[in-house]
């Protein structure tokens, strides 16, 4: 019997306890047990609870992670346009130097994918490390390590960062290296 703090199965019993007896039939033993509750195997309940459980983690997810989600998109995209917008005499400098103003963006964008993957590497990191402790005492728990990653929503993620990153990163370089590079080589910073 289980805790009834974990929620879900009350009973867990081992493979081949419940048998008929020579004779009995197979469907009205199935009905009288459904009546009692559902009848599974321990990894097909946990396949199921942990799809349950998915959706409801998604959806509580969803309502958190909004506003969060939406804050952080306000700073990476203050602080892609302020980087950008303090480098204004470095791009003229390197403009003057030989590069062109094609170069000079992409230069800026690829960088800036750089610190975008970097920054997902270590966040993905944190993130597996939780999952994996998570995992890990909900296995000493019930017996069972269950792990579900959520592959749709880190796609969407690492693929947003990077657009935001890129496209930011693009529009304010390209701002930045609009002005005539010699006028902006001696101006103060």
């Amino acid at each position: 019997m289980l805790p009834e703090s974990l929620g879900g199965a009350e009973f867990l019993l081992p493979q081949g306890v419940v048998r008929l007896a020579p004779g009995a039939d197979a469907a009205a033993v199935r009905a009288h047990l459904a009546t009692r509750g559902e009848v599974t195997t321990v990894d097909d309940y946990l396949a199921a609870a942990g799809s349950r459980q998915q959706d409801t983690g998604n959806g509580i997810m969803t309502v958190i992670m909004g506003p969060a989600g939406l804050y952080a998109l306000i700073a990476v995209i203050n602080a892609v346009v302020i980087a950008a917008a303090d480098r204004r005499r470095e791009f003229a400098v390197a403009r003057v130097t030989g590069l062109t103003r094609g170069q000079v963006v992409r230069s800026a964008v690829l960088e800036s994918g750089a610190v975008t993957g970097i920054g997902l590497v270590l966040g993905g990191l944190a993130a597996a490390l939780t999952l994996i402790g998570i995992s890990s005492a909900t296995g000493r728990v019930t017996g069972q390590t269950v792990l579900v990653v959520p592959w749709g929503l880190i796609a969407v993620v690492v693929a947003g960062a990077f657009a935001v990153t890129g496209v930011t990163s693009l529009w304010t370089a390209l701002s930045a290296t609009r002005p005539n590079p010699v006028s902006l080589t001696g101006a103060a910073e």
